[in-house]
């Protein structure tokens, strides 16, 4: 994926629509143990709307509000991605009240 960002556009704008990816992404969490076992990296997956893809991390929101402003961001540094995964290529959320 090349690098992209989704810039925000106001609802009051008679055509304030967004064109959004659904993505899913795996990737390795870092593990802490105080036993003796070795810790491993954790497998986990996040699914959401492509907020940022540039060379050092992908960026996925879970939430959208009316206002075009993405919530609940998570940012996964590339070095510890495994795949990236396009669920839907094109949404265009109509967002104007």
């Amino acid at each position: 994926m090349r690098a992209r960002r989704i810039k925000r556009q106001p609802a009051s704008d008679v055509a304030a629509k967004k064109r959004l990816q659904l993505v899913g992404i795996m990737w390795k969490d870092a593990m802490f143990s105080d036993s003796e076992e070795k810790p491993q990296p954790v497998p986990m997956l996040t699914v959401g709307f492509l907020v940022e893809d540039t060379k050092e991390h992908i960026s996925v929101a879970h939430e959208i509000g009316t206002d075009g402003v993405f919530r609940g961001v998570t940012v996964v540094p590339r070095g510890i991605v495994v795949s990236v995964l396009v669920l839907r290529k094109r949404i265009i959320l109509d967002l104007s009240p």
